[in-house]
């Protein structure tokens, strides 16, 4: 690491010498070189440290645009979300009284949240994680298959 060191110090100070003037024995110390004006300290007794600030950036002037705000229906989502849960609860009633018997009613009403719930987990994971959660999910999944051959 110390000639790696070294190699990059000397490259550096050789930037501004005869590398860049092209002319052997000449040393050229260019002042509009921020790499070169900041490893600057005293030059012919004078003092040059600390280097001066580069000048700012030029002001853009932003032209002002009118920005039309959509109108939005706060209460859409609810209404929406109320709806389903209507067709929902409707459809497990009906299916509830055409069932045969009540541990149907109950494996279907068990088996139906089960899948509300399994999509709102799911929908609410964000991206970035559920690449890792998917594998988790099936490496436990291949556990209990594998424990269920077992017995």
């Amino acid at each position: 690491s110390s000639s790696l060191y070294a190699n990059n110090i000397s490259k550096f100070l050789l930037s501004v010498g005869p590398q860049t003037t092209k002319e052997s024995g000449y040393y050229f110390i260019d002042h509009e070189d921020e790499a070169v004006r900041g490893m600057l300290v005293v030059e012919n007794g004078k003092m040059m440290f600390p280097a001066p600030a580069p000048p700012p950036p030029p002001v853009v002037e932003k032209k002002e645009t009118e920005v039309i705000v959509p109108e939005v229906d706060y209460k859409k989502p609810f209404i929406d979300g109320a709806k389903n849960a209507a067709y929902l609860s409707t459809s497990i009633l009906a299916v509830g009284a055409v069932a045969p018997n009540a541990a149907f009613s109950s494996m279907f009403t068990t088996f139906c949240l089960s899948n509300v719930i399994g999509v709102q987990v799911v929908l609410g994971v964000t991206h970035a994680l559920h690449s890792p959660l998917m594998a988790v999910t099936n490496a436990i999944s291949g556990t209990t298959a594998l424990g269920g051959l077992h017995l």
